[in-house]
């Protein structure tokens, strides 16, 4: 009996031990992993489960640039451009468009 509960120890020991190396290497890693401030790029998408686009944001030209929302057929259902001073908010439902400009 008193073998058998000096191998329990041992293994509650060890296993003890294996825990605290887990979460050491848990929270080293966690804490080593960059986190950017911003993401720079040309195009951003966003996509369902399915990899369909859902929203796209884009800058294409120096001074244009605009977010699309797109429904479950990757038909373009919200628009918003802005190009220089000037931008549009563009809704499509069903075969019907409604543009709001900004008052000038």
């Amino acid at each position: 009996m008193n073998t058998r509960v000096k191998r329990l120890e041992r293994w509650v020991l060890v296993l003890g031990a294996l825990v605290v190396v887990q979460f050491a290497v848990m929270f080293g890693v966690a804490a080593k992993s960059p986190v950017s401030d911003e993401i720079r790029c040309k195009r951003l998408v966003v996509v369902d489960k399915q990899g369909r686009e859902r929203i796209t944001l884009e800058a294409p030209h120096f001074n244009y640039c605009e977010i699309m929302f797109f429904d479950e057929h990757n038909k373009n259902r919200v628009r918003l451009v802005q190009v220089g001073d000037y931008g549009f908010l563009e809704f499509k439902h069903r075969g019907n468009k409604l543009t709001m400009y900004p008052p000038r």
